[in-house]
């Protein structure tokens, strides 16, 4: 069956890739590679078009590990979108979806909870050089905060809110973290 729209700003058929969980480089990975495949196929024809679209795009780039698809989906979000700091649709009209979901997409490149694991660093860009993301609160409430060079982290503070053991999978390592409560946890 042909797509009468191949670059069609809708992904709504990709909601199990994100904002859901339903399928990971973790978990499903037969979905998760025909997900991919379906979102490359929608940008490389055009998608992403709108704020939110290219925001929703970047946020799916992230959860994949892509940092160059991550970066161009982000990249045509600022430039197209969202040049004046207002996520604008034709005819200039104000949507705040972009710029929401610009942030979402941005921690999601840095860190994100998918397949069981707390993934670090998944689509960190090396051209965003030195920095850091810090105070940013897991599910389950667990805060973090996160510091990278060269789009490679270097250190991983947690403060746990509950004695827990966590899977992560950090620079595309798997690692596991004994957390206590109260405590604060360098890895």
């Amino acid at each position: 069956m042909n797509e009468t729209e191949k670059g069609h700003r809708h992904f709504s058929h990709l909601y199990g890739l994100y904002p859901g969980d339903l399928f990971t480089k973790y978990r499903n990975k037969k979905y998760f590679s025909a997900a991919k495949r379906s979102l490359d196929f929608r940008m490389q024809n055009g998608g992403g078009g709108t704020g939110w679209s290219a925001a929703w795009a970047a946020a799916m780039y992230a959860r994949c590990g892509d940092k160059p698809g991550f970066s161009s989906a982000l990249r045509k979000l600022m430039q197209c979108s969202t040049e004046s700091l207002l996520d604008l649709i034709p005819p200039d009209i104000f949507q705040i979806d972009g710029n929401l979901g610009g942030v979402a997409a941005i921690v999601e490149s840095i860190i994100s909870e998918q397949g069981g694991y707390i993934v670090v660093g998944g689509a960190l860009p090396s051209e965003w050089g030195s920095g850091s993301l810090n105070g940013i609160t897991l599910r389950g409430g667990h805060k973090a905060d996160v510091y990278w060079d060269d789009g490679i982290v270097k250190k991983i503070v947690f403060t746990a809110n509950k004695d827990d053991i966590i899977g992560m999978i950090v620079n595309g390592r798997k690692i596991s973290c004994k957390l206590e409560k109260g405590r604060q946890t360098i890895v």
